[in-house]
């Protein structure tokens, strides 16, 4: 119970934000007294015991004051070398490019780097 009421009196992490921890990401979607429960991007619900929280290193990604979140995500894939690097990045443009979501507001908008 103190790591959840450390966690809440510091906002050290808050719910919205995505964070990763020992190899798990996610985003915090509850912070309540004994544990946190994280959403990953398969959809998964992850419920960790805030004692654990506070013990592990926790990255917050992509949080900075006053700025838009912004995280930057590899993408690995192989290329026949055949193909000019031109012919690459041309075809991987598409796939890359910032996508708004409708139900965002207009002024903020997904960044990718």
């Amino acid at each position: 119970m103190m790591g959840g009421m450390a966690l809440q009196l510091e906002h050290t992490i808050g719910v919205g934000d995505w964070i990763k921890l020992d190899g798990l990401e996610g985003l915090v979607k509850e912070i309540r007294w004994r544990h946190t429960s994280i959403e990953t991007r398969n959809w998964d619900t992850v419920v960790i015991p805030n004692s654990v929280l506070m013990k592990s290193q926790v990255t917050v990604l992509g949080r900075r004051s006053g700025q838009p979140r912004q995280h930057r995500q590899w993408v690995y894939f192989y290329v026949d070398f055949r193909y000019s690097p031109a012919e690459v990045i041309e075809l991987s443009k598409p796939p890359c490019a910032p996508k708004r979501s409708p139900a965002w507001p207009r002024s903020r908008r997904q960044i990718v780097s």
